[in-house]
């Protein structure tokens, strides 16, 4: 699996620094994908082209090659259908609750339905995409956070974050993006 530049075949000397896109090149039983990462990415829900290898390698190749595993063609444009129209956050956590906490059989299951239930009186009447921008998992901290301790309303949050990953990787998704990064909760919107 790599991504690379192809341009240094057709004479760029300041590969791979150079302008020039970042292409996939997979290997998967016995055919070879090549594909422009931009291509892919755009038609996936990339804002802007991408210009590193690293966003290519980490967030994009992944991608590619589960769409690859999976027997779909990555080459081919999804189909742009709206999953999450007239989709509650309500509707997502029962979705989460039983289709994961319940189905998993975790053992903290309990504690998790007490984290979801907070999270779906505050924000359940919403739509879905609500939980892609900041603001209001801000404002749903703000109105928890009085007679909580820190801890509780970081793990209330640490399941809402769980929940809306899981979201964002059913098929098909209930959401694009999530706020949340590797420090909380993100202050740009993206």
């Amino acid at each position: 699996m790599a991504v690379r530049k192809i341009c240094k075949q057709k004479g760029c000397r300041a590969s791979p620094r150079c302008d020039h896109p970042w292409w996939f090149d997979v290997m998967h039983q016995g055919k070879r994908w090549r594909m422009p990462v931009d291509d892919f990415a755009l038609t996936r829900g990339a804002t802007e082209p991408v210009t590193s290898k690293q966003t290519a390698d980490r967030v994009w190749e992944p991608k590619f090659v589960a769409e690859i595993v999976a027997g779909k063609d990555p080459r081919l444009t999804p189909s742009k259908t709206e999953p999450s129209a007239g989709v509650t956050v309500a509707d997502l956590i029962d979705r989460y609750q039983t289709q994961y906490v319940d189905a998993e059989g975790l053992r903290s299951a309990e504690t998790i339905r007490g984290h979801l239930k907070a999270v779906k009186n505050a924000l359940g009447n919403l739509p879905v995409t609500v939980l892609e921008k900041p603001a209001e998992i801000l404002a749903f901290k703000a109105a928890f956070r009085p007679g909580h301790t820190v801890a509780t309303v970081n793990r209330v949050l640490g399941v809402l974050r769980a929940a809306i990953n899981w979201g964002r990787f059913q098929d098909p998704p209930l959401l694009s993006t999530t706020p949340f990064h590797r420090f909380g909760v993100s202050n740009g919107g993206s």
